[in-house]
Protein backbone atom coordinates (compact mmCIF):
# COMPACT_ATOMS: atom_id res chain seq x y z
CA UNK A 1 0.00 0.00 0.00
CA UNK A 2 1.24 3.48 -0.90
CA UNK A 3 2.21 5.65 2.06
CA UNK A 4 3.36 9.26 2.48
CA UNK A 5 6.45 10.21 4.36
CA UNK A 6 5.68 12.12 7.60
CA UNK A 7 7.40 15.27 6.36
CA UNK A 8 5.10 15.35 3.32
CA UNK A 9 1.84 14.79 5.15
CA UNK A 10 1.23 18.41 6.32
CA UNK A 11 1.73 19.71 2.77
CA UNK A 12 -0.58 17.05 1.38
CA UNK A 13 -3.18 17.82 4.02
CA UNK A 14 -3.26 21.56 3.21
CA UNK A 15 -3.29 20.93 -0.54
CA UNK A 16 -6.39 18.84 -0.04
CA UNK A 17 -8.20 20.85 2.60
CA UNK A 18 -7.46 24.42 1.55
CA UNK A 19 -9.48 24.41 -1.72
CA UNK A 20 -12.48 22.98 0.17
CA UNK A 21 -12.19 25.64 2.88
CA UNK A 22 -11.76 28.35 0.27
CA UNK A 23 -14.82 27.20 -1.68
CA UNK A 24 -16.86 27.16 1.52
CA UNK A 25 -15.68 30.67 2.34
CA UNK A 26 -16.67 31.98 -1.09
CA UNK A 27 -20.11 30.39 -0.91
CA UNK A 28 -20.74 31.62 2.61
CA UNK A 29 -19.60 35.20 1.93
CA UNK A 30 -21.65 35.35 -1.26
CA UNK A 31 -24.71 34.16 0.61
CA UNK A 32 -24.27 36.94 3.19
CA UNK A 33 -23.39 39.73 0.73
CA UNK A 34 -25.40 42.91 1.11
CA UNK A 35 -27.86 43.90 -1.63
CA UNK A 36 -25.55 46.64 -2.89
CA UNK A 37 -22.59 44.22 -3.00
CA UNK A 38 -24.65 41.80 -5.07
CA UNK A 39 -25.66 44.61 -7.40
CA UNK A 40 -22.04 45.65 -7.86
CA UNK A 41 -21.14 42.04 -8.70
CA UNK A 42 -23.92 41.89 -11.27
CA UNK A 43 -23.02 45.25 -12.82
CA UNK A 44 -19.38 44.15 -12.99
CA UNK A 45 -20.44 40.91 -14.70
CA UNK A 46 -22.41 42.88 -17.31
CA UNK A 47 -19.45 45.20 -17.87
CA UNK A 48 -17.22 42.17 -18.43
CA UNK A 49 -19.65 40.80 -21.02
CA UNK A 50 -19.68 44.09 -22.90
CA UNK A 51 -15.90 44.52 -22.70
CA UNK A 52 -15.04 41.13 -24.17
CA UNK A 53 -17.62 41.43 -26.96
CA UNK A 54 -16.90 44.94 -28.19
CA UNK A 55 -15.47 43.55 -31.43
CA UNK A 56 -18.41 41.14 -31.85
CA UNK A 57 -21.50 43.18 -30.89
CA UNK A 58 -24.06 40.55 -31.86
CA UNK A 59 -22.40 38.05 -29.50
CA UNK A 60 -22.41 40.75 -26.82
CA UNK A 61 -26.11 41.41 -27.28
CA UNK A 62 -26.93 37.71 -27.11
CA UNK A 63 -24.76 37.08 -24.03
CA UNK A 64 -26.08 40.17 -22.23
CA UNK A 65 -29.66 39.13 -22.98
CA UNK A 66 -29.02 35.65 -21.63
CA UNK A 67 -27.40 37.07 -18.50
CA UNK A 68 -30.36 39.36 -17.83
CA UNK A 69 -32.81 36.52 -18.29
CA UNK A 70 -31.13 34.75 -15.39
CA UNK A 71 -30.18 37.66 -13.13
CA UNK A 72 -32.65 40.47 -13.77
CA UNK A 73 -35.24 39.16 -11.27
CA UNK A 74 -32.58 39.06 -8.53
CA UNK A 75 -31.31 42.53 -9.48
CA UNK A 76 -34.83 43.92 -9.23
CA UNK A 77 -35.14 42.26 -5.83
CA UNK A 78 -31.91 43.89 -4.63
CA UNK A 79 -33.10 47.33 -5.75
CA UNK A 80 -36.44 46.78 -4.04
CA UNK A 81 -34.69 45.65 -0.85
CA UNK A 82 -32.60 48.83 -0.78
CA UNK A 83 -35.66 51.02 -1.35
CA UNK A 84 -37.45 49.32 1.53
CA UNK A 85 -34.36 49.70 3.71
CA UNK A 86 -34.21 53.44 3.03
CA UNK A 87 -37.93 53.74 3.73
CA UNK A 88 -37.50 52.12 7.15
CA UNK A 89 -34.87 54.68 8.24
CA UNK A 90 -36.99 57.31 9.97
CA UNK A 91 -34.20 59.75 10.75
CA UNK A 92 -33.75 62.01 7.71
CA UNK A 93 -30.05 62.57 8.31
CA UNK A 94 -29.31 58.87 8.69
CA UNK A 95 -31.37 58.11 5.59
CA UNK A 96 -29.39 60.69 3.63
CA UNK A 97 -26.09 59.21 4.83
CA UNK A 98 -27.19 55.70 3.84
CA UNK A 99 -28.38 56.89 0.45
CA UNK A 100 -25.04 58.57 -0.17
CA UNK A 101 -23.25 55.33 0.74
CA UNK A 102 -25.32 53.48 -1.83
CA UNK A 103 -24.83 56.16 -4.47
CA UNK A 104 -21.06 56.16 -4.09
CA UNK A 105 -20.87 52.37 -4.05
CA UNK A 106 -22.96 51.87 -7.19
CA UNK A 107 -21.90 54.92 -9.20
CA UNK A 108 -18.62 53.50 -10.52
CA UNK A 109 -19.90 50.28 -12.06
CA UNK A 110 -23.14 51.95 -13.15
CA UNK A 111 -21.32 54.76 -15.00
CA UNK A 112 -19.01 52.20 -16.57
CA UNK A 113 -22.02 50.18 -17.73
CA UNK A 114 -23.54 53.25 -19.38
CA UNK A 115 -20.30 53.92 -21.25
CA UNK A 116 -19.97 50.31 -22.38
CA UNK A 117 -23.59 50.16 -23.52
CA UNK A 118 -23.02 53.31 -25.60
CA UNK A 119 -19.92 51.72 -27.14
CA UNK A 120 -21.84 48.53 -27.88
CA UNK A 121 -24.61 50.53 -29.59
CA UNK A 122 -22.05 52.30 -31.79
CA UNK A 123 -20.56 48.94 -32.73
CA UNK A 124 -24.04 47.49 -33.33
CA UNK A 125 -24.97 50.27 -35.76
CA UNK A 126 -21.83 49.47 -37.75
CA UNK A 127 -22.51 45.71 -37.85
CA UNK A 128 -25.46 44.59 -40.07
CA UNK A 129 -25.92 41.24 -38.30
CA UNK A 130 -25.89 42.83 -34.86
CA UNK A 131 -28.24 45.59 -35.99
CA UNK A 132 -30.70 43.07 -37.44
CA UNK A 133 -30.69 41.10 -34.17
CA UNK A 134 -31.10 44.24 -32.08
CA UNK A 135 -33.94 45.54 -34.27
CA UNK A 136 -35.83 42.23 -34.08
CA UNK A 137 -35.33 42.16 -30.31
CA UNK A 138 -36.58 45.74 -29.96
CA UNK A 139 -39.59 45.17 -32.22
CA UNK A 140 -40.63 42.19 -30.13
CA UNK A 141 -40.57 44.24 -26.94
CA UNK A 142 -42.39 47.14 -28.59
CA UNK A 143 -45.16 44.80 -29.70
CA UNK A 144 -45.45 43.44 -26.16
CA UNK A 145 -45.47 46.95 -24.67
CA UNK A 146 -48.20 48.00 -27.09
CA UNK A 147 -50.30 44.98 -26.13
CA UNK A 148 -49.85 45.74 -22.41
CA UNK A 149 -50.74 49.38 -23.01
CA UNK A 150 -53.84 48.25 -24.89
CA UNK A 151 -54.93 46.16 -21.92
CA UNK A 152 -54.32 49.03 -19.50
CA UNK A 153 -56.24 51.51 -21.67
CA UNK A 154 -59.14 49.24 -22.46
CA UNK A 155 -58.10 48.86 -26.10
CA UNK A 156 -57.48 52.58 -26.71
CA UNK A 157 -53.93 51.93 -27.91
CA UNK A 158 -55.23 49.79 -30.78
CA UNK A 159 -57.87 52.43 -31.52
CA UNK A 160 -55.22 55.15 -31.69
CA UNK A 161 -53.04 53.06 -34.00
CA UNK A 162 -56.00 52.44 -36.31
CA UNK A 163 -56.97 56.11 -36.42
CA UNK A 164 -53.41 57.22 -37.19
CA UNK A 165 -53.19 54.56 -39.93
CA UNK A 166 -56.34 55.98 -41.51
CA UNK A 167 -54.86 59.48 -41.37
CA UNK A 168 -51.64 58.25 -42.97
CA UNK A 169 -53.65 56.66 -45.80
CA UNK A 170 -55.46 59.96 -46.28
CA UNK A 171 -52.15 61.81 -46.42
CA UNK A 172 -50.72 59.37 -48.98
CA UNK A 173 -53.76 59.76 -51.24
CA UNK A 174 -53.35 63.54 -51.24
CA UNK A 175 -49.58 63.47 -51.81
CA UNK A 176 -49.68 60.84 -54.56
CA UNK A 177 -52.43 62.63 -56.51
CA UNK A 178 -51.37 66.23 -56.02
CA UNK A 179 -50.91 66.72 -59.79
CA UNK A 180 -54.41 65.50 -60.67
CA UNK A 181 -57.26 66.98 -58.63
CA UNK A 182 -59.94 64.87 -60.31
CA UNK A 183 -58.11 61.65 -59.48
CA UNK A 184 -57.48 62.90 -55.94
CA UNK A 185 -61.21 63.52 -55.51
CA UNK A 186 -62.10 60.04 -56.73
CA UNK A 187 -59.59 58.39 -54.42
CA UNK A 188 -60.66 60.50 -51.44
CA UNK A 189 -64.34 59.71 -52.00
CA UNK A 190 -63.60 55.98 -52.14
CA UNK A 191 -61.64 56.29 -48.91
CA UNK A 192 -64.28 58.47 -47.20
CA UNK A 193 -67.19 56.20 -48.14
CA UNK A 194 -65.37 53.20 -46.70
CA UNK A 195 -63.92 54.72 -43.53
CA UNK A 196 -65.60 57.99 -42.53
CA UNK A 197 -67.97 56.47 -39.98
CA UNK A 198 -65.21 54.53 -38.24
CA UNK A 199 -62.86 57.53 -38.27
CA UNK A 200 -65.50 59.73 -36.65
CA UNK A 201 -66.10 57.13 -33.92
CA UNK A 202 -62.38 56.81 -33.22
CA UNK A 203 -61.95 60.58 -33.02
CA UNK A 204 -64.76 60.83 -30.49
CA UNK A 205 -63.33 58.00 -28.43
CA UNK A 206 -59.78 59.41 -28.39
CA UNK A 207 -60.37 63.17 -28.35
CA UNK A 208 -59.29 63.49 -24.68
CA UNK A 209 -56.48 60.94 -24.83
CA UNK A 210 -53.44 63.19 -24.33
CA UNK A 211 -51.08 60.22 -24.08
CA UNK A 212 -52.08 58.96 -27.53
CA UNK A 213 -51.76 62.46 -28.99
CA UNK A 214 -48.21 62.70 -27.65
CA UNK A 215 -47.27 59.16 -28.67
CA UNK A 216 -48.34 59.63 -32.31
CA UNK A 217 -47.30 63.28 -32.65
CA UNK A 218 -44.41 62.61 -35.06
CA UNK A 219 -46.52 60.50 -37.39
CA UNK A 220 -49.36 63.03 -37.37
CA UNK A 221 -46.90 65.83 -38.08
CA UNK A 222 -45.93 63.98 -41.25
CA UNK A 223 -49.60 63.63 -42.21
CA UNK A 224 -50.00 67.39 -41.75
CA UNK A 225 -47.17 68.00 -44.20
CA UNK A 226 -48.80 65.63 -46.70
CA UNK A 227 -52.04 67.61 -46.40
CA UNK A 228 -50.19 70.64 -47.80
CA UNK A 229 -50.03 68.83 -51.16
CA UNK A 230 -53.79 69.42 -51.53
CA UNK A 231 -53.12 73.00 -52.65
CA UNK A 232 -55.67 74.26 -55.16
CA UNK A 233 -57.31 70.82 -55.28
CA UNK A 234 -59.13 71.89 -52.12
CA UNK A 235 -61.58 73.69 -54.46
CA UNK A 236 -62.20 70.62 -56.64
CA UNK A 237 -65.82 69.42 -56.39
CA UNK A 238 -64.80 65.78 -55.82
CA UNK A 239 -62.30 66.69 -53.12
CA UNK A 240 -64.82 68.98 -51.41
CA UNK A 241 -67.42 66.21 -51.42
CA UNK A 242 -64.99 63.72 -49.82
CA UNK A 243 -63.95 66.19 -47.14
CA UNK A 244 -67.57 66.97 -46.39
CA UNK A 245 -68.27 63.24 -45.96
CA UNK A 246 -65.39 62.96 -43.51
CA UNK A 247 -66.59 65.98 -41.54
CA UNK A 248 -70.27 65.02 -41.61
CA UNK A 249 -69.72 61.60 -40.10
Amino acid sequence: MHSFAPEHRPLFRWQTVFPVLFLGFVVSTSAFATPEEKLVEQLDAMNAILERNLESPKDGLIELRQYLRVHLPEMAEQFATLIVELDTIEDDEKRTVRFEELRIGLKGPYDELNQRVEALMVATLADPDALEYFTAFGDGWKHLADRIEGLENGGRSEDAERLVSHMETLGRIIEENNQNCERMGEALNTFADANAEEIHGLIQKLKDDKAAQWKYKERMDLVEKQMEYMGDCYLDQGVMKALETLRRN
